[in-house]
């Protein structure tokens, strides 16, 4: 990502825009990397902590998932299956579009978005007896 340069802790007005696929029921996660401008090496996200939302604007819900932070700066962030179940409300082969984004605060006062998208949230064919 271009979005940050570790010499001046500037951070980038352009967050990256992606699409997620998930389907409904399933646990879905998301790795998201920092590097520097040199694209080679990490950013240091020492002092950073990050939070990720979903809102679904059909029900005016707002949803936080889980977001770890791993040693080497990573970030992963998991919708799991119960939370995933909940925003297809069952209904077979439903595509359903929700917002999301992912936000970094620096020391309490530094607020970054590097990351908005949109989940697009699949219909289950199967059932889970099928896997039993």
């Amino acid at each position: 990502m271009n979005n940050c340069c570790s010499d001046n802790q500037i951070l980038g007005s352009d967050p990256i825009s992606i699409r997620w696929n998930i389907v409904e029921g399933d646990t879905g996660s998301l790795t998201v990397d920092f590097f520097e401008n040199n694209e080679v090496d990490r950013f240091d996200m020492t002092g950073w902590v990050f939070q990720s939302t979903v809102f679904d604007p059909k029900t005016n819900s707002t949803y936080v998932l889980d977001v770890e932070t791993l040693e080497n700066g990573s970030i992963v962030i998991t919708a799991d299956a119960s939370t995933t179940s909940s925003w297809g409300n069952q209904l077979p082969f439903q595509t359903k579009q929700l917002q999301f984004d992912i936000q970094g605060v620096f020391e309490g006062t530094v607020v970054w978005t590097p990351v908005i998208g949109t989940i697009v949230l699949i219909g289950d064919v199967s059932t889970t007896e099928v896997l039993s």
